[in-house]
């Protein structure tokens, strides 16, 4: 993935933060340190259930084209959601709805 590239999916994320807040996405983008690999980057975006939880979106990779399709996918899935809430209210999950004991 190029630089020009990894810019773009942080730009992306940045975005999707914008519009779902407060759902974030956490970006991160390092440089390959391979001597033939002069402009190789790998992302790396996190979802922060808190402070201290989270899950990986997207690990170490360097495919351009998978990261944005998956984004492009969450943003896909948080639409359907937020349509869903329009109509229906509040989403419940069985496990939320069980009395605690």
């Amino acid at each position: 993935m190029t630089t020009l590239q990894a810019e773009e999916i942080k730009t992306r994320v940045e975005e999707l933060n914008k519009i779902y807040s407060p759902i974030k996405l956490t970006f991160q983008m390092v440089e390959s340190k391979h001597p033939y690999d002069d402009d190789n980057w790998f992302v790396t975006i996190v979802y922060n259930y808190t402070e201290n939880e989270w899950m990986t979106f997207y690990g170490l990779n360097h495919s351009y084209n998978q990261v944005m399709d998956k984004l492009n996918g969450y943003q896909f899935a948080l639409e359907a959601v937020q349509a869903y809430q329009e109509e229906h209210g509040d989403l419940k999950f069985s496990h939320s709805d069980l009395p605690l004991g």
